[in-house]
């Protein structure tokens, strides 16, 4: 697998998660025997253009990494090692590659053209939407908007936190059991609470 994306493209963007990267790591080195022993398992907060396309798949991710490395794969800016891509989006034309180192856990970012993002999707489950509009109608991403200020603060408010798994712990255990069959046991959920298979 070619990493070619060059590293001066990829800048950090967040705060180490050791943990995701030691998952993504995981599924990289047992690529072959996830593929053949286990059904295409979700990778939580993971996809194209968030949830409204859906997570990808171990089987996804894999063969994006190989098959698309030019634009899934890069080089840590921070430490050298090898970054993973895990999420892409794109609006208006722009969009934006993101993933993780698997040596250092930075979260990395790259600019990515539309194109390079809509590659990552197969043809016939493209829904390319463009809402009609008025040129007096300001976008959503223009400035400050006092009301959906007013509206995320009521939100964040009304929120239980007892109810409320911001990671999805469960959406992780079935990739974790996989994995510890294959003997990388004592992983724990990315933002998990201290919970190893």
């Amino acid at each position: 697998m070619a990493d070619q994306t060059p590293t001066a493209s990829w800048v950090p963007h967040g705060p180490p998660d050791h943990d995701l990267a030691a998952v993504l790591a995981a599924v990289e080195r047992h690529g072959p025997r996830l593929k053949r022993e286990f059904p295409p398992l979700p990778i939580p907060r993971t996809g194209v253009g968030g949830i409204a396309i859906g997570e990808y798949t171990t089987t996804t991710l894999l063969v994006l990494w190989q098959e698309a490395a030019d634009i899934m794969t890069g080089w840590c800016p921070v430490c050298g090692g090898r970054i993973r891509v895990t999420s892409a989006s794109a609006v208006g034309g722009m969009g934006a590659m993101t993933g993780s180192c698997l040596s250092c856990g930075i979260p990395m970012r790259r600019e990515a053209e539309e194109e390079e993002v809509l590659r990552l999707i197969p043809p016939g489950a493209r829904r390319v939407e463009q809402a009609p509009r008025e040129p007096t109608t300001p976008l959503p991403w223009n400035g400050p908007d006092p009301e959906a200020e007013r509206i995320i603060k009521a939100l964040l408010i009304g929120t239980d936190p007892a109810s409320w798994d911001p990671c999805g712990l469960d959406d992780w255990q079935p990739l974790l059991k996989a994995l510890a069959v294959l003997g990388e046991g004592g992983l724990v959920p990315p933002c998990g609470a201290g919970l190893e298979w």
